[in-house]
Formats: structure tokens, C-alpha cells, sequence
């Protein structure tokens, strides 16, 4: 028998001797790839291999000597009270009164500058004898950013007569408040030797300008 096609005839014969060699090479595609799977695996797997012994390598032998079980305690405990204190602000001049609702006294004072946060007030400190001292109040908010906000808009609390000796703070670590006790020390003294000029703490430093 004889197979037409476009470009001629074939004999059964030779149709059957292309499908035969059309399998063949196939066959031999696919054992290529079978074997090019087989190394990238093993290659792969090596790879992770040796990747991991070397770091464990590494650890093995710099965590003990670079960081002491002691010292690694101390930085991930500060590293947490670096993060508790990111979302709170303190809050001085707040009249203090017996049986007082601190969580809607200090909402109220949130109110005033337009913010109403979530939050969880709570006096620190011990309450002096007289009544003339009040305690600060620690104000704790959901994150770091509605923090940022009220310390944002707390300078509008001078406008507030009612307010204006009320003021609003980070919760800053005992260093960072020895640090800024000094700056105001140093804006004062400013202040009274050149009366002349605005006097303001920024970035970590006492600025002056003159008055417009």
C-alpha cells in the first residue's frame, strides 16, 4: 500500500519506520530529562546541606563567646520595654482627685485636641501628702502611631485655658529623661540670657531663632 502526502509518497513501510523513530527520540527526551531532575534534586539538596552545616558551624562557635546567656537576657528584656514604652505617653499637670474616672479624665483631654483613642490610664508614682503635687499619669495606647498622633497635636492643648499647664510626653527610659532634664536646663539658661530670641529643644538639641 502507498500513503499520499503533500510533499510525496511513502510505503507503509517507511510511515511505520518515522513513528518508530519518532518514538525513539521521545524515549530518549524523556530519559534526558528524567536524569537533568535526578542532579538538579541532588545538587539542590547539597546545596541546602552545606548551607546549613555552615551556619550551624557558625553559631556553634561565635554565639557562645559574642553573646552571653546573661547579656542576651538584658537585650531582648530591654528590647521589650523599648517596645511597651513606644506606646505610651505621659501626662503631667493632670489635676488629681479622689475616686477619679482616669480613663475618661485623660479621653477628655485627648478629646480637646482631636483624638479619641483607645487607652488605659493609670497614676505612677506615690501620692504625696499634700494636694498640691499631682502625679503624673502613664497612658497607654494600641500602638505606636496613635502615640504619634497625640504627641503631634498636644501642643494645641496651650490653647485650651483650662489645659495649658497640662502636658504631654513619650514615656522615655530613665536616661533618656536625665538627658532631657538637662536640655531643658540648658533652654532655660538660654532663655534668660538672650530674652530676645524663641528657644525650643529639637532632634536632641537646644535651637534658637530669632522672634518675628
Amino acid at each position: 500500500a502507498v500513503v499520499s502526502t503533500q510533499s510525496g509518497h511513502y510505503g507503509r513501510g517507511d510511515k511505520e519506520a518515522v513513528i518508530r523513530l519518532q518514538n525513539e527520540v521521545l524515549q530518549s527526551k524523556e530519559e534526558q530529562l528524567k536524569s537533568l531532575r535526578a542532579a538538579v534534586q541532588t545538587t539542590v539538596q547539597d546545596t541546602v546541606q552545606t548551607e546549613m552545616r555552615s551556619y550551624g558551624e557558625v553559631l556553634k562557635s561565635s554565639t557562645p563567646a559574642a553573646i552571653s546567656p546573661a547579656t542576651f537576657k538584658k537585650v531582648v528584656k530591654d528590647v521589650m520595654k523599648d517596645e511597651d514604652r513606644s506606646k505610651n505617653v505621659i501626662v503631667f499637670g493632670l489635676a488629681e482627685e479622689d475616686g477619679e474616672q482616669l480613663n475618661e479624665k485623660v479621653g477628655n483631654v485627648f478629646v480637646e485636641i482631636g483624638e479619641k483613642p483607645p487607652l488605659a490610664a493609670v497614676r505612677i508614682g506615690r501620692r504625696p501628702e499634700t494636694g498640691t503635687v499631682w502625679r503624673p499619669v502613664k497612658v497607654t495606647l494600641t500602638s505606636s502611631t496613635a502615640v504619634q498622633q497625640i504627641l503631634t497635636r498636644a501642643r494645641f492643648l496651650k490653647q485650651q485655658e483650662r489645659l495649658k499647664s497640662v502636658y504631654v510626653s513619650p514615656d522615655r527610659t530613665p536616661a533618656e529623661r536625665s538627658a532631657r532634664r538637662l536640655l531643658v536646663e540648658e533652654r532655660k539658661k538660654k532663655a534668660a540670657e538672650e530674652p530676645g530670641r524663641n528657644h525650643f529643644i529639637k532632634e536632641g538639641k537646644v535651637c534658637s531663632v530669632d522672634k518675628t
